[in-house]
């Protein structure tokens, strides 16, 4: 079985997944990081990111967060846009 392709995709869209996190956010705080990761298959380091959004969002599911960049890093400023669309 070749592990890289399991362990390839980085995004979900697995509904229960944010239920899944705080389960295993939960057998964190019981059992420890890393047996938490190898019961239930994620890296410690994600239970780890887990364990801190899941300090904001409390005993609730934790969602996916998007990975969608929110602005282009060559995006002009609003503000110089603006100038440019009065002065045309």
């Amino acid at each position: 079985m070749n592990t890289h392709l399991i362990t390839s995709f980085m995004y979900t869209t697995n509904k229960n997944m944010p239920r899944i996190r705080r389960d295993a956010v939960a057998f964190a705080e019981k059992h420890g990081v890393r047996t938490a990761a190898r019961y239930f298959g994620f890296s410690p380091g994600a239970i780890v990111a887990w364990k801190k959004k899941a300090k904001v969002y409390g005993f609730n599911p934790v969602p996916t967060h998007s990975v969608k960049l929110k602005r282009h890093p060559k995006q002009l400023s609003e503000e110089l846009v603006w100038k440019i669309f009065h002065t045309r």
